[in-house]
């Protein structure tokens, strides 16, 4: 009884601290592979500087195309698990139709600007800074303790547009993640959304 009890304590001052951050991350890279029931999705890529869009896609069982869903070009598309794994399903190019293998798409992107960026930002951790960008038509949240500067989208699904983010890095799932549990807190729900990292 006595272990259990410093166990618990113990729990209740990581709370406050970066020490539970880095704890979650950690847990995210042990996490095992989790099973997926697939979709295709078509996207069609457009001119430079154009959204490119999901065409037509179809939930399991069905042949009725569901509703257009908008990526930027050169994202990489990247499912959420209930675990807290995040994996990337493919990537964006500059020229042709791709598919992928997804799940769950839903809505249509709409980007998230100045005062109700700065309401979401509310939900991340104090870590989260505020920023905009004169030569970018996005606003930026900064996440320092994890290196990584994301643009972030409200949607009907949550979506995350981040910057040079090539590699797949630890802290860029962190993020993702960090998205996920805002969309989650505003909504109040606990439906599965994608991210997509740029």
């Amino acid at each position: 009884m006595l272990w259990v009890r410093f166990r618990v304590l113990g729990s209740k001052f990581q709370l406050s601290s970066s020490f539970s951050q880095r704890k979650r991350v950690a847990k995210m890279i042990n996490q095992p592979p989790v099973k997926v029931i697939n979709i295709t999705a078509t996207f069609n890529v457009g001119p430079r500087l154009d959204m490119t869009k999901v065409t037509k896609y179809f939930w399991p069982n069905q042949t009725t195309p569901r509703k257009e869903f908008r990526v930027q070009k050169g994202s990489i598309i990247v499912r959420i698990f209930p675990t807290g794994e995040a994996r990337a399903l493919g990537q964006m190019t500059p020229a042709g139709f791709y598919n992928y293998r997804v799940t769950n798409i839903v809505g249509e992107s709409k980007l998230c600007h100045g005062v109700n960026l700065k309401q979401l930002s509310t939900l991340f951790e104090k870590s989260v800074n505020l920023q905009e960008d004169e030569d970018d038509r996005f606003a930026h949240c900064s996440f320092s303790n994890l290196g990584s500067i994301a643009h972030v989208y409200n949607t009907g699904s949550v979506i995350l547009i981040g910057n040079n983010l090539a590699k797949m890095e630890l802290a860029n799932l962190a993020v993702a993640r960090m998205a996920q549990d805002v969309w989650r807190a505003k909504n109040k729900t606990n439906e599965l959304h994608y991210i997509v990292i740029d």
